[in-house]
């Protein structure tokens, strides 16, 4: 539910008109929360009606499975949901849009590394010179960031409870890391290294044409710097600095832990490797080259891997589209040492009742701290 938000939210909304905004923006959330519809759904049920069988077939023969809502329909989701299937248990997944992967993102170019962002002081920083470039500079110095990652409506999102609480939890986590924090992000960079290489095991599986379904790339990838650096006299004309940590961790930000060879291209050498940055208007200054890095289309992935699930009658998943999760009740443990979980899921069409031992994944992108903060999380 919503019911921590409001403190929040107002700590940084402030007590002022953008506070007393952000507490009827609040107010309004509630309101609706109790406007939904309160039909209830069934989607294991419409699972049983799609794969025409029956309930023993589904739930009781062979070894035990078990039944599995995934909110969200990315990469991420559906790939959680083919995984789960192929391993007999049976998925309900519930996406907002009409089809599968309509907002995988395209930031990263479908980069498929073996590499997680960094959570600290300086990728706080980085943001925030992204979403308030003047502001910043003055604050903090150095060049302006020349690319626009961020378009924010400041009166909207300042007076939102679910940003406000985002840019809370970011500005903690960032500037005042817990005792775990590496331990957690090194956790995060193994999954990722282990979900990688599931991935390029089947874009590279002769008898699989995933690889030419989502436009798989195994060349490599170059990650640009425009960041002004220290030219070396070198007689051979190459940067006398290549593979050299040090001088990369200068000129390239440390954002990234990463199980990813590179080595550092500077002037000419980065041309040589991709000549259409001739043409860029903005020309980088160095470039960091991955030569084992991969890449495919995320939305086409996530659509060929959906269309599996439907059409597979061995595997066991149902996709819910058109469904917004707008509020999620937990129950509390019914006794000491006990655990909470979720008892409904309440959606624009209807309520979800989660019998006990159905698990829930959230798998929704960016919107995934909205969804845990309807959990309280």
């Amino acid at each position: 539910m919503l019911s921590r938000l409001p403190a929040r939210s107002l700590l940084l909304g402030g007590t002022g008109s953008l506070g007393a905004l952000a507490a009827y923006r609040y107010r309004s959330l509630a309101q609706r929360e109790g406007q939904l519809p309160t039909a209830q759904l069934d989607p294991f049920g419409k699972l049983l009606a799609e794969k025409n069988t029956t309930k023993k077939q589904l739930f009781q023969d062979g070894p035990p499975t078990q039944r599995v809502i995934i909110i969200g329909g990315g990469v991420v989701g559906v790939t959680t949901a083919y995984k789960l299937a192929l391993k007999g248990h049976s998925v309900s997944l519930l996406e907002p849009r009409s089809e599968p992967g309509e907002e995988c993102s395209r930031c990263a170019a479908g980069g498929m590394q073996k590499s997680n962002p960094v959570v600290d002081k300086d990728t706080w920083i980085a943001v925030l010179k992204c979403i308030a470039p003047r502001a910043t500079r003055i604050i903090f110095g150095g060049e302006e960031e020349p690319f626009k990652f961020f378009h924010i409506s400041w009166l909207s999102s300042l007076s939102d409870p679910f940003f406000l609480r985002w840019a809370l939890t970011f500005t903690k986590t960032s500037l005042f890391p817990d005792e775990n924090q590496d331990k957690k992000q090194l956790e995060m960079l193994k999954f990722t290294k282990y979900a990688v290489d599931d991935m390029i095991d089947m874009m590279e599986n002769r008898k699989d044409n995933m690889k030419h379904e989502s436009g798989y790339n195994s060349r490599g990838s170059v990650s640009l710097s425009y960041d002004p650096i220290e030219k070396t006299a070198d007689p051979s004309g190459t940067d006398a600095n290549v593979n050299n940590p040090k001088n990369d961790a200068e000129s390239h930000a440390s954002t990234k832990m990463s199980y990813e060879p590179h080595h550092k291209l500077v002037g000419e050498q980065v041309f040589a490797k991709e000549p259409s940055l001739k043409w860029f208007s903005q020309k980088p200054t160095s470039a960091k080259f991955e030569p084992q890095s991969n890449s495919a289309n995320s939305e086409l992935f996530t659509k060929e891997l959906a269309r599996r699930c439907a059409t597979d009658p061995n595997l066991n998943v149902t996709f819910e589209y058109g469904t917004t999760v707008e509020a999620i009740t937990v129950k509390e443990p019914d006794s000491a040492g006990g655990k909470p979980r979720i008892s409904e899921i309440r959606t624009n069409r209807g309520v979800i009742p989660v019998a006990e031992g159905i698990k829930v994944v959230v798998a929704a992108g960016a919107w995934t701290s909205h969804i845990m903060a309807l959990m309280d999380l």
